[in-house]
């Protein structure tokens, strides 16, 4: 049903919940109701987008991932159900159904509420997990679909013949990319010496000082997944900069790259007169 990029994969939840610190038990305990956020569930990259500016406001990594799960159900109903209602009784397939028991109480929250506002019946007396149920097996159903698929071909289709042929199709896909694919950016050293020498990215000259504190303004910016820093003259010059790619937690990537500066400082026996500070999303220098 799905011809366009879904933030509802395992991979996606996975990554995310990677981004978060999050281990696999501490996911498997989002069973508690608590406070959602406004998550776009239709594609990978806006969610962790999404994701990554809520974190930088405190909220909770529980929150977020719940969020998330609630986010996911959302885009199946809205989306990726074109038009139709899912009516009672709605069986669950794949891993992150199988797995994550905050998703189950998503899709259940969910669906009864659709249920009883487009007024379709349904037996209220029966618990909601058999309305809406997750077999045992359910992560293996895309499997099995295709065993079963397979059974109504004719003999002579799909039969297996072994591991060989497909190490060959394999081998011979390789050998294929190896003497096929685009033209280089450079088809000789000379060519490749002059694109360097447009193209590279100048380094920071390792400047002397003769006093021991160094007066300058720094600047920080901590971007979606990544965060830098930079040392400046008075008169404008760079002095220094430093690139850390985001590991959660905004305070303390900020932290790091300013460590990071400080010992590169240290060992030039040279310390910060700090005269002037500037940070991405804020109005203020001080």
């Amino acid at each position: 049903m799905n011809d366009k990029c879904a933030g509802g994969t395992g991979a996606v939840i996975e990554k995310i919940a990677a981004k978060l610190n999050l281990s696999p038990e501490e996911l498997a305990q989002q069973g508690t109701r608590i406070e959602l956020h406004p998550v776009a569930g239709k594609c990978g990259v806006f969610a962790e987008t999404d994701i990554t500016g809520l974190q930088k406001q405190g909220v909770s990594p529980r929150e977020l991932m719940a969020s998330l799960f609630d986010a996911v159900v959302l885009q199946n109903l809205t989306v990726l159900a074109r038009g139709h209602t899912l009516k009672p009784r709605v069986m669950l397939l794949g891993g992150p159904n199988v797995f994550r028991s905050r998703m189950r109480q998503a899709w259940r929250h969910h669906l009864v509420k659709l249920w009883k506002q487009q007024g379709v019946p349904f037996p209220e007396q029966d618990s909601l997990e058999s309305l809406i149920s997750v077999p045992p097996d359910a992560q293996f159903f895309g499997a099995i679909g295709a065993i079963e698929y397979g059974r109504t071909e004719e003999s002579h289709v799909g039969c297996y013949r072994g591991s060989a042929p497909l190490a060959h199709h394999v081998q011979s896909n390789r050998d294929s990319q190896r003497q096929g694919g685009t033209q280089g950016l450079c088809e000789n050293d000379t060519e490749l010496q002059n694109f360097l020498r447009e193209y590279s990215v100048p380094s920071t000259p390792q400047q002397s000082y003769s006093a021991t504190e160094l007066p300058c303004f720094l600047g920080i910016d901590g971007g979606s997944t990544s965060t830098k820093a930079v040392v400046l003259a008075p008169d404008g010059a760079l002095i220094d900069s430093a690139y850390l790619l985001s590991q959660a937690d905004p305070i303390k990537d900020a932290v790091t790259v300013l460590r990071e500066l400080r010992n590169r400082f240290a060992q030039r026996q040279l310390r910060f007169k700090i005269l002037g500070v500037a940070v991405t999303d804020t109005q203020r220098i001080s």
